[in-house]
């Protein structure tokens, strides 16, 4: 059974030609206050590559400073595999 996050990214790739991103970090943005972001995406492609669903293709990862704080991103690409592109094509529609 697969998670509401885990549809979304699969039905994201599908919607961008089989390819997809995933952007998620943290930090303390340039006024001192925690920044996080992306982390259930993350978790959910975590498990959908775990599946076999999609494939991790590359990953890019940024820091971006302001004012003596810095905030870390990581952005990860990934393409469905054919068992993912099985699973939409039989997938039921609402």
């Amino acid at each position: 059974m697969l998670t509401k996050t885990q549809q979304t990214l699969l039905e994201r790739a599908k919607r961008y030609g089989g390819m997809a991103a995933v952007d998620a970090g943290g930090g303390r943005g340039p006024l001192g206050g925690r920044i996080s972001f992306g982390n259930l995406e993350r978790a959910a492609l975590r498990k959908l590559v775990d599946m076999g669903l999609v494939e991790i293709t590359n990953q890019a990862k940024d820091v971006d400073y302001n004012r003596g704080n810095s905030v870390h991103t990581t952005t990860t690409m990934f393409r469905l595999t054919p068992s993912g592109v099985a699973l939409l094509e039989h997938a039921p529609t609402a």
